[in-house]
């Protein structure tokens, strides 16, 4: 369950649904040795790090999928496995679960090789701007 928090992260002030326009937003790393994680919306100006946190807002979104291993390119919720682990390993995603399944041979092609799929659940943290919250956020 996507939801709204303040600083400092991980307390949830509001339940929320997150909409699925951040998916493919560009993400500013300026303020990431401030803040942890990336601002996702209209670029801020140049602000002091105090500044920063009285306008923005820490937003949470999850995602999950069942990815095979052998299509490197598989995306759910905009992300590639790759993209998730890679981003868990910086601290900028949260890893809920992570399980593989080895379904050993796939169908009647015994010469095909072993499929592997990984299920992962994770959660995406961001900042944004106080007044772009409502483009992101729907209250429920």
């Amino acid at each position: 369950m996507p939801f709204l928090t303040n600083k400092p992260a991980g307390k949830p002030a509001s339940a929320g649904q997150i909409a699925e326009s951040t998916a493919g937003s560009a993400a500013d790393y300026r303020y990431y040795q401030h803040a942890g994680v990336p601002f996702v919306g209209q670029r801020l100006p140049v602000v002091t790090p105090a500044e920063y946190d009285n306008t923005t807002v820490r937003l949470s979104k999850s995602g999950y999928g069942l990815f095979d291993v052998s299509q490197p390119d598989m995306r759910h919720f905009g992300r590639t496995l790759a993209e998730i682990l890679t981003r868990a390993a910086n601290q900028e995603f949260v890893l809920h679960s992570l399980t593989e399944y080895n379904n050993g041979v796939v169908g009647d092609r015994p010469e095909a090789p072993p499929a592997l799929f990984v299920f992962v659940v994770w959660l995406e943290r961001f900042d944004i701007g106080v007044g772009d919250v409502g483009k992101h956020v729907k209250p429920g």
